[in-house]
């Protein structure tokens, strides 16, 4: 089970998606006035109903991998049942369940076909889908953070080419589907296959 705090990964998102929105110039007036407001600080009703919502939203929607979990549940579905419905490897529905690979990884038809199992309608696959998105882009984002901070000690390490090439392989090709573009054609692909057959 994740030790995730709810408001604070929410809020980690919401805050992402207002940075991506906002001017360089606007960020730094923003940062500026949190780091120099005391803790007095009045919000406006429409401001703070606004972030409440947002966190709302945010913080109370399923991811995929929830929503695959809870309709397995629902339909007292076995993984292995699913794989052999779907033709999706058991690694990938274990992916799929924890939230660990991103949804527009896997092939579009075959997706479309377990939503259609596991009677998803498009309007919960589109909500979780975005929020299975946003976790992994928060994880992602914290990665890179972590991945920067290397002890002073270690900076003159040896860095073999084998060790290069092994990096670069794992990363190799993932710029394709993890970003925002993919993940919005992805869904509109998605609707327009569930449109045609329904």
């Amino acid at each position: 089970m994740n030790n995730i705090d709810i408001i604070d990964e929410a809020l980690r998102i919401v805050y992402l998606e207002n940075a991506k929105i906002l001017e360089n110039v606007n960020q730094e007036k923003e940062l500026e006035l949190i780091l120099h407001q005391s803790d007095s600080y009045e919000m406006s009703f429409e401001m703070s109903s606004l972030l409440l919502q947002k966190l709302e939203d945010v913080a109370f929607s399923m991811s995929f991998g929830e929503v695959l979990k809870q309709k397995l549940k629902d339909m007292s579905m076995a993984e292995v049942a699913l794989s052999q419905q779907t033709k999706l490897p058991l690694p990938v529905i274990a992916s799929l369940l924890s939230d660990s690979i991103y949804t527009n990884n896997v092939p579009i038809v075959i997706l479309k076909n377990l939503l259609n199992v596991l009677k998803i309608n498009f309007e919960a696959a589109e909500k979780s889908i975005r929020k299975t998105f946003e976790i992994l882009q928060s994880r992602d984002v914290d990665t890179a953070l972590i991945s920067g901070l290397n002890p002073i000690y270690r900076k003159g390490l040896f860095i073999s080419k084998e060790t290069l090439s092994s990096v670069s392989n794992r990363n190799e090709g993932k710029e394709l589907y993890e970003n925002k573009e993919s993940m919005e054609k992805y869904l509109n692909r998605l609707e327009e296959l569930l449109n045609t057959n329904n």
